[in-house]
């Protein structure tokens, strides 16, 4: 009886171990490779092989006995090692997102506060337009007047803060835009979207900010004239779809995996990676895919029931 349940202790603590390691595998969205099985497969063959050896008395197996217990908590513990790693990097990411989404909504108050007291100057100002163009009118000076609105309508055209209503696609697209500051940039922007979406506004703060980051960087790269972004943001079927397009030179850097790598001299201007984006994503019911032709990139997102 004791034997019986020392075998099932054994068998059961060496099962945990396959779930756990596999489970590392599922989450890093790896296929299980078939020399991985077979290796499991053949140390769960000897451990009950030398179990069984010494069951029959047969001293030789002592020893390896020994060794294959020691062995199971030594990967018990590095499984509980690593797997603590694991979540103390994605908290770590996390929290660096949320202190970005923190950011965003910091400089997005700020230009809602600007906006007003711009709203507030103007309509003081409204009145003394009015006395102006009044005058000119009055001395049928039509050069002056087309001169004024046309000056009017520049100081209007000025700013194009997005304002959809949503606080965070406002913030992310509004501190982007302002920074970008390349000559020549235009973006086309087409959004229909609720102020109120049904998913985490940190992901969608920190996949929205790096793929903006991502297609300012590939703009750098190609001239003056050929620079533009589009994002285009949609509900459908109470799914949330974002595409986001950009002129680049091209050029696609490929690891031997076919994952593309970044063209960033200095590690500490990585963002998030495209790898990275794509993980958070599909942890958030949603799906990430780029592709590219010619001198276009393309980067398509979807998340799924967010209304």
């Amino acid at each position: 009886m004791n034997d019986i349940l020392l075998v099932i202790l054994l068998n059961g603590f060496f099962l945990y171990l396959s779930y756990g390691y596999y489970g590392l595998y599922w989450e890093k969205g790896k296929r299980l490779h078939a020399v991985y099985v077979a290796g499991w497969a053949v140390a769960f063959f000897l451990l009950n092989l030398a179990y069984w050896g010494v069951s029959q008395g047969k001293d030789e197996f002592q020893v390896f006995v020994t060794v294959c217990i020691v062995l199971l908590f030594v990967a018990a513990a590095a499984l509980l090692q690593f797997r603590t790693r694991l979540q103390e990097k994605e908290e770590e990411r996390m929290e660096g997102l949320k202190q970005l989404q923190s950011e965003y909504y910091a400089k997005q108050y700020q230009t809602i506060a600007r906006n007003q007291e711009e709203i507030r100057r103007q309509r003081h100002e409204l009145k003394n337009c009015y006395i102006l163009l009044y005058s000119m009118a009055k001395k049928q000076d039509c050069e002056g007047i087309i001169s004024y609105l046309s000056e009017l309508s520049g100081k209007l055209q000025a700013r194009s803060d997005v304002r959809t209503g949503n606080l965070v696609v406002d913030a992310v697209l509004n501190d982007k835009m302002q920074k970008a500051a390349l000559p020549g940039l235009k973006f086309d922007i087409d959004l229909n979207i609720p102020t109120k979406l049904d998913c985490s506004d940190v992901i969608l703060c920190g996949v929205l900010g790096n793929a903006l980051e991502n297609a300012i960087e590939g703009c750098r790269r190609v001239p003056e004239k050929e620079r533009r972004i589009s994002v285009n943001m949609r509900i459908d079927k109470k799914s949330l779809f974002i595409e986001i397009r950009n002129a680049f030179d091209g050029f696609v850097r490929l690891d031997k995996k076919g994952n593309i790598m970044t063209r960033k001299p200095h590690k500490e201007e990585h963002g998030l990676g495209l790898q990275v984006m794509k993980e958070l994503v599909e942890k958030h019911n949603g799906t990430l895919d780029v592709h590219w032709e010619d001198r276009e990139f393309c980067l398509r997102v979807i998340f799924y029931q967010v209304i």
